[in-house]
């Protein structure tokens, strides 16, 4: 849950399961209850993520992002260079310190699946439990397959490939395969006991604790290191820490790192008669004494993104200065006669921003609410 809720990717391939699974249970959808339920889940997850998608929605119209490129989150060389050889998901071949093995003893239930399928038909073919069951068994193992080297995945449509490396689709198939392993464990078995359960859990921890030798561990791991943020210089490589691959950047900034390399952390006069007289930055508050004659135009030293809040204070009087991206992809704002003022940076958050994070609040409290209602009517 935690990847899906932080990996866009992986949400968008979440998104096409579900929408599949609603295709394979088209029957269930000539009912007006499940259509009607349908459509409440939909606001629902409009109203919850609504914190997310608007922020990314208003920067992907207001100013040009790498993220947003086309073709900037796909490396098909990448792509095919970390595809799967079958052994891999049968056993621990240590690809570069990660493990893509299924586990023995799921392998051992899955195979068992046919036996499965033939005794749930003859007692439950029609019900909801049996088509979830096949359709997680075939969506598990048509996962699986798409990790392999054998799977055309280079071929796939440019949205799709934006997962990057194919194995995440292993998220996937340890979600349905895990149901089909349980599934076919207690319908084998036929009575499960809690004597069973422990055997299995014990078989589960000793074969599990194999994979300890195949892990790098660093005993003197300190991620101290890694703050205050390691800076971009001209060693820094494709990636960072920090900044990934620098898909993050406005693509102004991106096309000129070197600028990025070797600015100084300071306000920099790019057009006019400017004097910056103090400045004091502290991460993304920055407070400065500043003057100007005529127009001046300033670049801030923050990275263009919407959110922040410049203002200028001279002879008691304050007012908002809008920002704008400048030419290096930084924050750019322009100062029109100031004799001598205070100018003043915050970072706040878009409007948008802020409405969109009370809407998933209140969404998270009419959904809490909807099964607070659902539960007292069902203990009436």
């Amino acid at each position: 849950m935690g990847l899906i809720l932080t990996h866009t990717i992986i949400t968008m391939y979440t998104a096409i399961l579900c929408f599949v699974y609603l295709l394979w249970q088209s029957k269930a959808l000539k009912k007006k209850q499940v259509i009607r339920k349908i459509i409440v889940s939909i606001v629902f997850i409009i109203l919850l993520t609504a914190f997310f998608w608007c922020p990314l929605l208003e920067h992907k119209l207001g100013a040009e992002y790498e993220v947003f490129q086309p073709g900037r989150m796909e490396r098909t060389e990448v792509l095919i260079a970390f595809k799967l050889n079958f052994i891999d998901l049968l056993f621990t071949t240590s690809k570069q310190g990660m493990i893509y093995e299924i586990g023995l003893i799921s392998i051992i239930l899955l195979i068992l699946s046919p036996l499965v399928i033939r005794k749930l038909r003859e007692k439950c073919k029609h019900t909801d439990f049996y088509r979830f069951y096949i359709f997680a068994l075939t969506a598990g193992m048509a996962c699986l397959i798409m990790t392999l080297k054998v799977f055309p995945f280079e071929h796939l449509p440019a949205i799709l490939k934006m997962l990057q490396f194919s194995f995440r689709l292993l998220e996937f198939s340890s979600f349905f395969l895990a149901f089909v392993a349980a599934v076919n464990f207690s319908v084998l078995l036929k009575k499960v006991k809690s004597k069973d359960i422990c055997i299995l859990l014990v078989l589960l921890i000793l074969t599990s604790t194999l994979f300890i030798f195949h892990l790098p561990y660093t005993e003197n791991l300190n991620e101290e290191r890694l703050w205050p943020a390691v800076r971009v210089t001209e060693n820094t490589g494709r990636v960072h820490a920090g900044c990934a691959s620098f898909e993050y950047l406005p693509s102004k900034a991106f096309q000129n790192r070197s600028y990025i390399e070797t600015r100084e952390d300071r306000i920099y006069v790019l057009e006019g008669n400017a004097e910056i007289k103090m400045q004091n930055k502290e991460n993304t508050n920055l407070k400065s004494i500043v003057s100007a004659e005529g127009e001046a135009k300033l670049e801030l030293p923050y990275i263009y993104y919407l959110g922040y809040e410049v203002t200028l204070e001279q002879q008691g009087k304050k007012e908002a200065l809008k920002p704008y991206e400048t030419e290096n992809g930084f924050v750019g704002v322009t100062l029109e006669n100031v004799e001598e003022g205070i100018l003043e940076v915050h970072y706040t958050g878009t409007s948008l921003m802020k409405f969109s994070a009370m809407v998933s609040i209140l969404g998270v409290v009419g959904l809490v609410g909807k099964y607070v209602l659902a539960l007292k009517r069902k203990n009436k």
